[in-house]
């Protein structure tokens, strides 16, 4: 009886802190975004610009979410254009927050959530901050979504994480057919939606969740094809294979349709679009979008994934567990983790937009996902392990633990440096009156 009202106690005694978590979490990325769009000259009041354009009827793109948010928070509160920016972005942040949280649940074992709910959040928390790390001339934009560079980016971000979600939550065992329905519809939602803000994440998802459901569908018809007489074993195998292809891209194909109709729009739109491009047309050049963002490319990926790639290579049966291993929990995440970051790591290198969007490199919002996947994956992978040895001190375990703090202390610092570049030289404010 006792050992229940402890149980009842620790658990209120969490929900108490964990409100306090999210309440803080929230009203300090507004104040942080709200100075930021005050003070900030370059991309925030472009679109901030667009926003009050769009919302008065004299400007049209065809990724319009962002802008749509945020002018029709300013014109229906009468806000300050900063303070209305600043709680669109502070609420998008925290929400992407919550469902890294989230994800780190289904990843993790149950028990360390329960015993740990606030740790979870924190630890979500360094993943949403941690960035690579970076010195001298180097942007930390080039490998990672951390790095608040862009306000549409930013607000892409809760979708592109619920995407990752609930596509994970498709693809456990034990999901009953009802409840894969209702998360592949959530799953389609929250990729065309992500669309509305910046399309180049959901093109590379589409294309590499289209390889993923290929070759489980490949296995699934291997395996199943052994039950089958020589006679009808190729169309049973046609038909099977088939059916698990479509029922497990199917989203991915809406959304298929929904990016060409995108682009179609944008195709309408451009002589209207020249506030942000003078032009769309998506060109073929290799390396060439890595040229605009950094001098040495393989030095960069090195600093960006410098954790995961000490997790892994430090003991190498953790590639074996993870990447090649048999147990469907262990490695499914770690797949669909390689084919994106392969996909998306090609798309940057092949392609580029035409015009003043090549300065942008606009197709590096497709790889800096890599990132998010591949650092959750690692996070999660060096809980379990630090869990069951109970030794950070072994060399396996103490160096990507350093490592991850390295990477999190970097993101710390960038933030502290922003709050000081915006607070102390920049003088200008931009819309903190109406």
């Amino acid at each position: 009886m006792k050992m229940k009202f402890r149980q009842r106690q620790n658990r209120s005694s969490n929900d108490r802190w964990l409100l306090f978590f999210w309440i803080a979490n929230l009203l300090l990325w507004i104040v942080f975004f709200t100075i930021v769009c005050a003070k900030d000259e370059g991309d925030y009041e472009i679109h901030n610009n667009i926003a009050i354009l769009m919302i008065n009827g004299e400007y049209r793109s065809f990724y319009p979410g962002y802008n749509l948010l945020v002018g029709g928070l300013w014109k229906l509160s009468g806000l300050p254009m900063a303070i209305a920016a600043g709680i669109v972005l502070g609420a998008a942040q925290t929400i992407t927050i919550g469902f890294t949280r989230k994800l780190l649940e289904l990843l993790l074992p149950r028990d360390l959530m329960e015993q740990r709910p606030l740790g979870t959040a924190l630890l979500a928390l360094a993943v949403c901050t941690m960035i690579p790390v970076f010195f001298g001339g180097m942007s930390p934009g080039y490998s990672c979504s951390n790095s608040y560079t862009s306000p549409s980016q930013i607000v892409n971000k809760p979708f592109i994480v619920a995407t990752i979600y609930y596509w994970y939550l498709c693809e456990k065992e034990g999901e009953d057919r009802k409840s894969l329905r209702v998360n592949q519809v959530k799953r389609t939602v929250a990729l065309i939606l992500s669309c509305f803000t910046k399309p180049v994440f959901a093109m590379a998802f589409v294309v590499a969740a289209g390889i993923y459901y290929l070759l489980k569908a490949i296995s699934e018809v291997v395996r199943a094809n052994k039950s089958y007489d020589r006679k009808s074993s190729a169309r049973k195998a046609l038909i099977w294979w088939l059916r698990c292809f479509w029922d497990g891209v199917w989203p991915e194909f809406v959304t298929g349709l929904f990016l060409l109709v995108q682009y179609a729009y944008g195709v309408y739109l451009q002589d209207e679009m020249t506030l942000q491009y003078d032009s769309i047309a998506i060109k073929f050049g290799w390396m060439h979008t890595w040229d605009q963002m950094v001098d040495n490319v393989w030095l960069s990926l090195l600093l960006a994934y410098l954790f995961p790639l000490s997790y892994l290579c430090l003991r190498p049966g953790r590639v074996k567990a993870f990447v090649l291993g048999k147990t469907k929990e262990k490695n499914l995440f770690w797949k669909m983790s390689l084919i994106y970051g392969v996909v998306s790591f090609f798309m940057m290198s092949c392609l580029y937009q035409e015009g003043s969007g090549e300065a942008g490199a606009n197709f590096r919002n497709a790889w800096i996902y890599t990132f998010t996947f591949v650092h959750t994956a690692s996070v999660c992978g060096l809980a379990r392990d630090l869990r069951e040895s109970k030794d950070w001190k072994k060399p396996a375990n103490l160096i990507p633990l350093l490592a991850l703090l390295l990477q999190i202390g970097f993101g710390v610092v960038l933030l502290a440096y922003k709050l000081y570049f915006y607070l102390v030289f920049k003088t200008r404010l931009i819309w903190i009156v109406k």
